[in-house]
């Protein structure tokens, strides 16, 4: 029987992506970045590896992120088989 290792490296935001993408090949989840393209009360996510908008009804949101939103914010989507949920929002520095 063989043991396979899984080496996460990088900063701290890639290594959450790749643990989280290491457990998600089991699980169906997928860590993404999206791009905010209606501010709320209306919020439309787009998430490029989904190939279709995320609407206010199709994801869960972070609360502490839910009212701050404005078109162009990218927000980081925690991408489920049923679920999605906008964790929070990313920006480069």
């Amino acid at each position: 029987m063989s043991v396979t290792s899984n080496r996460v490296e990088g900063s701290g935001a890639s290594m959450l992506k790749q643990a989280i993408s290491i457990a998600g090949a089991s699980t169906g989840l997928m860590m993404s970045v999206g791009t905010v393209t209606s501010s709320p009360p209306s919020v439309v996510i787009e998430v490029e590896e989904l190939g279709y908008p995320l609407e206010r009804d199709d994801f869960l949101i972070s609360e502490h992120i839910r009212s701050s939103l404005t078109s162009g914010d990218r927000v980081l989507v925690l991408v489920g088989d049923q679920e999605h949920v906008v964790i929070c929002r990313v920006v480069r520095l």
